[in-house]
């Protein structure tokens, strides 16, 4: 008998995190899943761990394969999948044990609801204290849905997450949805966001059972990625569904947060990357080019802006990349160290 749930975990050198993730899966009280652990060429025991736990549990299936990214392994994972739903979990991550009882209840509610959601607790280490991530109790079909929640729906955890749905593998299937393996950045949020577009239903739990795990400044996280650009352009032209549906509060909202985002990755490139002053300066302007920033310069409210984003909004307005860079030398240079 197939079963229900397929879980997908892409596995790469979490050895540390690893035993705690599938045990969350495998303790969980909704039992008909299948659990596709997908080793992305670890170099650690990963892969080891991963081929102990199959031969303890029969729902489990593990894949080797050669390293080649996350959303390779996810594909992988999608390829194999036998289960009516999708759930998504990261391997450095774990899940309450109602997780996917929830999610599978919530789905099976209606033949149109085509997704649902549960909320993020974030775990840090150390002195941080946890934090949650909860959204509303709803069920959204239409865009008046989608704007009067949308002021808990922004955040990209909340609906642009892999991470805390289930999915309807038909859906999936029929309209070739997958992960684009050349992105190392904002994959997982464009591969929702094409899923999104062709949903009927959205359900949303105000459970939270999906604990994502924060690393210290020393994770590979904290590490300038080379497709920020390309990602960001990408990140604008896959949300077009969910600028179309809001209403004008909303999206002078969407337009901040965008705005937000290109001022993030632009100081990362001065605060994380370690290359020349030309080099930082010649990637400030690739950022400069895209598209998206010039759409959404024209939109965005600087009234709504803090100091800070005020002045680079100016700096932008007046095409003044070369004070811009000036600046985040100024701001951020002098603490970027170097990057192993």
């Amino acid at each position: 008998m197939s079963p229900e749930i397929s879980v997908i975990v892409p596995v790469y050198n979490v050895e540390k995190y690893l035993a705690e993730c599938v045990d969350s899966i495998l303790e969980q009280t909704f039992r008909n899943f299948e659990l596709i652990l997908i080793d992305d060429g670890s170099k650690d025991k990963s892969g080891e761990i991963c081929d102990n736990y199959a031969r303890k549990d029969k729902r489990i299936r593990v894949i080797h394969k050669t390293n080649g990214g996350v959303s390779t392994a996810r594909n992988k994972g999608l390829k194999e999948a036998r289960g009516t739903y999708i759930v998504f979990v990261d391997s450095d991550d774990y899940l309450d044990k109602e997780c996917l009882f929830v999610l599978y209840h919530a789905i099976e509610k209606s033949d149109s609801i085509d997704c649902a959601l549960c909320g993020i607790r974030f775990v840090y280490k150390d002195l941080h204290k946890d934090s949650e991530y909860i959204l509303p109790e709803a069920t959204i079909q239409n865009a008046d849905d989608f704007n009067r929640y949308y002021s808990l729906l922004r955040n990209n955890f909340g609906l642009y997450a892999n991470c805390a749905k289930i999915y309807r593998m038909s859906l999936i299937r029929r309209n070739n949805i997958i992960f684009n393996e050349n992105m190392s950045i904002y994959e997982d949020g464009l591969f929702v966001t094409n899923y999104l577009d062709h949903c009927k239903m959205i359900s949303c739990t105000n459970k939270v059972m999906y604990n994502y795990r924060q690393y210290d400044s020393m994770s590979l996280m904290k590490k300038y990625n080379a497709n920020a650009a390309t990602a960001l352009q990408a990140k604008f032209e896959g949300e077009s569904f969910r600028r179309n549906i809001l209403n004008n509060e909303n999206l002078l909202s969407y337009y901040k947060d965008f705005f937000e985002a290109w001022v993030t990755q632009a100081t990362q490139i001065y605060s994380r990357y370690c290359g020349s002053g030309a080099e930082k300066r010649t990637k400030l302007e690739n950022l400069y080019e895209l598209k998206c920033l010039e759409i959404t310069l024209s939109k965005v409210d600087p009234r709504k802006l803090g100091k800070m984003q005020t002045l680079v909004y100016v700096l932008l307005k007046i095409h003044q990349i070369h004070m811009l860079h000036l600046l985040f030398e100024l701001m951020y240079g002098a603490k970027n160290g170097k990057q192993k």
